[in-house]
């Protein structure tokens, strides 16, 4: 009943001290449940085929924009998936602010700001953090290049969007790599799943 071992040890003070930090936990998964992305839970990944996006084609990153002109892809996606590629490498003005610091991390110029916002709405507070993990993983020589990566671009109501899975080697633990995918289109996380501790599994929605 009391989810601990020694409960019925505790005196009157002990009491108290644990009430309000089970009240604290219980507001701070509360704050969990108004981070808008990922949209949906992972086990939409799971599934042989999504009810919340389709699929326009799979691409291979290795042969560079050869897709857009192979004949595989309907014409009426095209002016879509390039504006979609746009969006990913496009950066923020140096002038917009992303924090309350009084100076925002260096960081901030070293990211797309698609990156920027999929952080700031995937965490209670500016997705700091999970930028800066972002950027290790990135200059990781121990992590594959999405350059030899296939992928699969997909359609989520009008916005094109991308399907993208690869392992990523665990920064902190030598021969350990997770899998890992994400779903997502040029304003909105759909969906992720990570076998690490702390990525999304099931019914989740977690951004790691």
């Amino acid at each position: 009943v009391h989810q601990f071992a020694g409960a019925d040890d505790l005196d009157s003070d002990e009491v108290e001290d644990v009430l309000e930090m089970m009240e604290f936990l219980r507001d701070y998964r509360a704050q969990g449940n108004t981070v808008p992305f990922p949209l949906y839970k992972t086990e939409e990944m799971e599934s042989a085929t999504s009810s919340k996006w389709e699929e326009i084609a799979e691409i291979d990153f290795s042969n560079g924009g050869a897709f857009l002109a192979d004949g595989s892809i309907d014409q009426k996606h095209i002016p879509g998936i390039l504006k979609f590629f746009a969006a990913v490498a496009t950066f923020a003005s140096p002038d917009e602010k992303h924090t309350d610091w009084k100076k925002d991390g260096e960081i901030y110029d070293a990211l797309p700001k698609l990156l920027i916002d999929f952080a700031a709405k995937s965490r209670v507070d500016s997705g700091y953090r999970l930028l800066s993990r972002c950027l290790r993983h990135a200059l990781d020589s121990k992590c594959p290049s999405l350059e030899n990566k296939a992928a699969t671009l997909i359609l989520h109501g009008d916005d094109v969007g991308i399907r993208i899975n690869s392992a990523v080697p665990a920064s902190m633990r030598k021969k350990v790599v997770y899998n890992s995918g994400i779903v997502f289109t040029a304003t909105e996380v759909l969906c992720c799943e990570c076998n690490c501790q702390c990525g999304s599994k099931k019914k989740e929605r977690i951004v790691c």
